[in-house]
């Protein structure tokens, strides 16, 4: 498997380099398959119907938001694991830390070694730019 990876030109944010512009690689995603094409995928290679696939998929995604607003992690199989995450602000003393020194909770998914290994295989090509992508397909609202 291969990734494009195209060149852009950022301003350095911090350090001693802070205001500088350079030029770094950044992935170039390719088109999002829609939650509904997945499920037609899936049945097309199963005795399951497209409504059962997405059925399932819907529920598995309620179940595991569930356990996870019940403080536990979510382990789905070769997929992965799914926990949540906050981290907080310091203080200088113990007493004078409050819940409102806690930072947005984030959801960390931790790959299985199906997803590991393809990780592992991934190779990079350099692509010229023709046009500039602002948002990633995939940032459309879920069926999910």
């Amino acid at each position: 498997m291969s990734l494009s990876v195209i060149t852009v030109k950022r301003k350095v944010l911090a350090g001693e380099e802070a205001g500088q512009e350079k030029w770094y690689g950044q992935v170039r995603v390719g088109t999002c398959v829609p939650f509904e094409k997945v499920c037609k995928q899936v049945a097309h290679h199963c005795t399951l119907t497209h409504a059962d696939v997405a059925g399932v998929l819907k529920e598995v995604l309620t179940r595991a938001v569930d356990t996870l607003d019940d403080g536990n992690g979510v382990q789905l199989g070769r997929l992965g694991n799914f926990r949540l995450t906050a981290g907080s602000k310091g203080v200088e003393n113990e007493e004078d830390f409050t819940l409102r020194e806690m930072k947005v909770p984030r959801v960390r998914f931790s790959p299985g070694k199906i997803l590991r290994d393809m990780i592992r295989d991934v190779q990079f090509r350099k692509e010229e730019v023709k046009e500039v992508i602002r948002k990633v397909p995939c940032d459309l609202p879920h069926a999910i």
